[in-house]
């Protein structure tokens, strides 16, 4: 028995080393804005054969970001993108298609006396933004993550 069980420790330990050293397939890449202050926080396969990504970009030459949503096709290739503007630092969370084919978009936004607010957003199928929505006045609200149900 003592023995088995030696066996068994040793083929998992073995097992999940060759797992490891595994590489992927990279069917594409690509670069966005290099040079500039950005970043993706999160990118989701669409339902419309591509993929959208949310992230922070800094559009103009204050040290402030934008929310930053980049709709690419299923190489890609970029489709469009678009910035969505706020008075302070922004720190975009999460993204998620709504059942309109449009997109819902969170995360907060930091002010002059350091207090977060969660920010909603939601566009339209090309990134147009048709309602925004911020939620609360005091130290620090956040959004982490949500769902759309259909």
């Amino acid at each position: 028995m003592k023995k088995l069980r030696y066996f068994i420790f040793v083929f998992l330990l073995i097992s999940s080393f060759s797992g490891v050293s595994q590489t992927w397939n990279i069917e594409w890449e690509r670069v966005f804005r290099d040079g500039e202050v950005s970043f993706f926080t999160d990118v989701i396969s669409d339902r419309n054969n591509g993929y959208t990504a949310l992230g922070s970009i800094r559009t103009d030459n204050s040290s402030l970001k934008d929310f930053w949503l980049v709709r690419m096709d299923e190489t890609g290739d970029t489709i469009w993108t678009k910035t969505y503007q706020m008075p302070f630092h922004q720190f975009p969370k999460r993204l998620i298609q709504a059942a309109d084919g449009g997109y819902l978009l969170t995360g907060s936004d930091w002010d002059k006396e350091k207090i977060f607010q969660l920010i909603l957003i939601k566009t339209d199928l090309n990134g147009n933004e048709e309602w925004r929505k911020n939620f609360g006045d005091s130290l620090y609200y956040s959004g982490e993550d949500f769902v759309a149900l259909e």
